[in-house]
């Protein structure tokens, strides 16, 4: 016959197999159930056997460690301290000293857990009224609410209020792809669950999985699931997870009452996948102006949210790439700065970034973006061919730099021996003499006594321009021939030079001016570029490459030099 003491034995087993399948709900009440009839005995006759106090604090024990598991400490707290009671009204000390130290252990654990919990639950508090203007920043609030939730989860992994606690941090400081694992591991800790294994060969599909979890989720972990799914450019799998949730007639009331939200978030989909489409047909069919147009209609989707993700990233790249083919680089240097700020590790970004810094002749942030680039694909086993190529460009900005430093240079070294570009007429107090940085009337900080003072004053000319000391200007010249002069020089300044209309340093190599006017050559031939203004451009291309592309560079580079110091 089934005794109340065979019973507590079966139902006590059965705990045991449903704490294994992580039933914890189940394993509570079996234990709970069990330790009913243990404390029965055999019934009221009076040859029945006294209750097994010993298996009673054995069932205890195992109730408690079940609420545990399900987040419930505060019950188990009190489970263990009557288990404990128990054990010392009755002597189980003496029959078995392991299982009342055991209860005691769990009581000083659970005990902690109590105040975890309940500070957990403070912080939250604390963060949800501190507005919405802070709750997308990683502060020390957000940082302890997930140190504590990790060590509450460590040992209550079914505890269904701290991952929510732990998923909305996560969500809200734009952290989508780790709210997203935190959701998925919560519910392969869930029983009976069909979730695939990412063990099994072929390994499932993203969407597959994500159907799987969203059927087991509620509302407050179903929402934030799907958003980040979303956000972290994982529209396909938030798709199927949104079906997967319709499909099923027996949900919940908290997932009926969340219809239109997930219908909401659904559209979001919807809309931001058109038209990243549309704008990849427009790349595509090198449709520039258009593309950047449905680009930007993809990111407004999430204006009124406030929030970004890998998503946002990404088509935030794929804009600066046609700002890119239409010449507007700082734009897309922008929008490459924007998606580096969303995603740091987004190594594409970073490249296209280093290339426009690189057209916009900011060469030291362009090798800071290349370098990082090439560390990055190297350490992730990236494409060799890819690698060798970008650092022939990273060569070519170092050469740039190697240049500009050199025309620095070569520039500090004219202005600290001849005076200011901005200066050309006579400056007494910069101005270091025509024949070199010498003065022989010098005498200090104070010009001496000049034997052309006299003359000077009277206008003569008797002194040469071409003296061998420094000193001042010709004697005879007057203040209009300075004025004449300076004028002269500002209306040669307007004008670009022959190197500056092909885009070249006045120290680049027969090469590279070759190739620069073949490239502007190109863009500009009045049979490929119908615009307003091409074919001058392109004639004064080719008057340039003329001259300084051949024999006649020589000279041209003298008359360079006269002209930018005739004057001084």
């Amino acid at each position: 016959p089934l005794t109340p003491a065979l019973l507590s034995v079966i139902y006590g087993n059965r705990a045991a197999c449903y704490m294994m399948c992580r039933d914890y709900s189940k394993a509570a009440s079996d234990c709970e159930t069990a330790y009913g009839y243990v404390l029965q005995g055999n019934g009221d006759s009076p040859t029945a056997p006294p209750a097994d106090f010993v298996l009673a604090v054995k069932l205890g024990l195992r109730r408690a460690r079940a609420e545990t598991k399900r987040g419930e400490c505060v019950r188990a707290r009190d489970i263990y301290k009557e288990a404990v009671k128990l054990a010392n009204d009755n002597g189980v000390a003496g029959m078995n000293r392991g299982v009342l130290d055991e209860c005691l252990k769990g009581l000083e654990e659970c005990k902690q857990h109590v105040d975890s919990m309940r500070t957990l639950g403070e912080l939250a508090k604390m963060r949800d009224e501190a507005g919405a203007g802070k709750k997308g920043r990683l502060d020390d609030v957000a940082q302890r609410i997930l140190k504590l939730a990790d060590a509450v989860l460590a040992h209550s992994p079914a505890s269904l209020s701290t991952v929510v606690h732990k998923v909305r941090v996560l969500a809200d400081t734009s952290q989508h792809a780790a709210a997203v694992a935190a959701v998925e591991k919560h519910a392969k800790a869930l029983p009976y669950n069909l979730i695939p294994s990412e063990k099994s060969s072929p390994p499932p599909a993203a969407a597959a999985v994500s159907a799987a979890v969203a059927v087991l989720l509620p509302a407050s972990l179903l929402l934030p699931y799907v958003e980040c799914l979303r956000l972290d450019d994982r529209g396909p799998a938030a798709l199927a997870a949104l079906g997967a949730v319709e499909s099923r007639e027996d949900v919940g009331d908290d997932i009926r009452g969340a219809r239109w939200q997930l219908a909401k978030e659904k559209e979001r989909i919807r809309k931001v996948g058109e038209a990243k489409e549309a704008g990849d047909a427009a790349f595509r069919k090198e449709k520039w102006n258009e593309c950047v147009e449905e680009y930007s209609t993809a990111l407004n989707v999430d204006s009124d949210l406030g929030k970004s993700g890998k998503i946002h990233a990404v088509i935030r790249c794929n804009r600066a790439a046609g700002y890119m083919a239409l010449r507007r680089f700082r734009e897309a240097a922008r929008d490459c700065t924007a998606a580096l700020n969303i995603a740091p590790d987004y190594r594409k970004g970073l490249l296209r970034r280093a290339r426009c810094h690189a057209r916009l002749k900011l060469y030291k942030e362009s090798l800071a973006d290349y370098e990082s680039w090439v560390a990055g694909e190297i350490g992730a086993g990236g494409r060799s061919d890819e690698i060798d190529s970008v650092k022939k460009e990273l060569e070519e900005v170092r050469k740039a730099i190697r240049d500009q430093q050199r025309e620095t240079d070569r520039n500090k070294w004219f202005e600290n021996n001849f005076g200011s570009q901005e200066n050309p007429g006579y400056d007494r107090s910069s101005f270091r003499g025509y024949g070199g940085p010498k003065n022989p009337y010098s005498t200090g900080p104070h010009r001496g006594p000049h034997p052309g003072d006299a003359r000077r004053r009277t206008g003569s000319t008797q002194h040469g321009a071409a003296g061998g000391g420094g000193g001042p200007p010709p004697f005879g010249r007057r203040n209009s021939d300075y004025a004449n002069a300076a004028a002269s020089r500002a209306a040669a300044s307007v004008e670009k030079t022959h190197y500056q209309v092909l885009g070249v340093s006045n120290t680049a190599d027969a090469t590279a001016i070759k190739k620069a006017y073949h490239k502007l050559a190109l863009m500009y031939h009045p049979d490929k570029n119908k615009d307003e203004g091409a074919a001058d451009l392109f004639r004064k291309v080719q008057g340039a490459y003329e001259v300084v592309g051949g024999d006649g560079r020589r000279k041209y580079d003298s008359e360079l030099l006269t002209q930018r110091f005739r004057y001084r």
